[in-house]
């Protein structure tokens, strides 16, 4: 049961994900609109997920379009199986039993669903350096519908979006991603370049911090 209990915050933290039209391989444009989109469609209910979608390495925009692709199937794919996991344990253990009040009220908000996150994508350039090399810049908003309270600072910051760059390079299979990098005016403030790697192998870290329920 404990194992269980441990596991949701994992599966619910696992549910960001893109449109499925880019799933679908729809969408052909640089720009990935997000408002005018159908509603997002999940995977079917199910504890596996075929991964389908359109696979295009030709060249490096295409590429990149394809790697989007997969991470949106990836995305619904875990939104599939939080929806999953939770139909089958949703009742697993009734917390009231073990907690009260804001406690009790807390740990029930988080078994009410899984989230699915949209993200806008646009392409700003593509500069290819070498015949096996090219760099593409791209915008990225957060486009998730929400009937949220928000600011008008918030609304600013999410229309500002995020800079992202893409190296994407050619092999005997195709152009691929090779790494992502991200820009941040405070990253030189914690010891990182201006644009930063997103993609780094896992290294064990000893552990320090307490963290998660207590």
């Amino acid at each position: 049961m404990k194992r269980a209990l441990l596991l949701l915050p994992l599966f619910l933290s696992l549910t960001g994900c893109e449109k499925i039209a880019d799933v679908l391989g729809v969408n052909k444009a640089n720009t990935i609109p997000s408002s005018s989109a159908a509603p997002v469609q999940a995977a079917a209910l199910n504890d596996t997920y075929a991964y389908k979608f359109e696979i295009n390495t030709q060249s490096p925009d295409q590429a990149l379009k394809t790697w989007w692709r997969y991470l949106d199937a990836r995305a619904s794919a875990n939104f599939s199986r939080c929806q999953f996991y939770i139909k089958q344990h949703a009742n697993d253990f009734d917390v009231s039993t073990v907690s009260t009040g804001d406690v009790e009220e807390a740990l029930k908000s988080r078994v009410q669903g899984c989230a699915i996150t949209v993200y806008s994508r646009e392409i700003t350039e593509v500069k290819q350096e070498t015949e096996t090399r090219a760099i593409a810049s791209v915008k990225i908003i957060n486009s998730t519908p929400s009937s949220a309270s928000h600011t008008v600072e918030d609304e600013k910051r999410r229309s500002k979006g995020e800079q992202y760059k893409y190296l994407i390079e050619k092999s005997s299979s195709g152009w691929k991603v090779s790494q992502v990098y991200k820009y941040g005016d405070s990253n030189k403030l914690i010891g990182k370049d201006d644009w930063a790697k997103e993609y780094t192998p896992s290294v064990e870290s000893y552990q320090v911090y307490v963290f998660g329920d207590q």
